[in-house]
């Protein structure tokens, strides 16, 4: 999220987020190739540098698919079952609720 947060404002390369961001080489260029590669960035190779920018698309399409996701199951999916107020192994299933563990 910093990520994104930090290439909302401008673009930036790699250095700069490095510097800016406090993040070593290989786990920024990991991250940003998972972002690429997801449509959320692209990169524009200026000289020996490449310029990262959000792609305001890739948002529109990962929010238009959660919608998708959200309002129907998907089709040959199984619903889950219903488990609220089903005890089991320490952990309490409450209704409309994440299961909560019992410590």
């Amino acid at each position: 999220m910093a990520i994104l947060e930090y290439l909302r404002r401008d673009t930036h390369c790699l250095c700069e987020m490095q510097d800016d961001l406090g993040m070593a080489p290989n786990l920024l260029s990991y991250h940003m190739r998972i972002l690429r590669e997801a449509g959320l960035v692209s990169g524009r190779r200026n000289g020996r540098r490449v310029e990262y920018r959000i792609e305001p698309q890739g948002f529109e399409a990962l929010c238009s698919e959660l919608d998708t996701l959200a309002g129907s199951p998907r089709s040959g999916a199984p619903s889950p079952p219903d488990r609220r107020g089903e005890r089991a192994k320490g952990v309490y299933v409450l209704a409309g609720e994440e299961e909560v563990s019992r410590r």
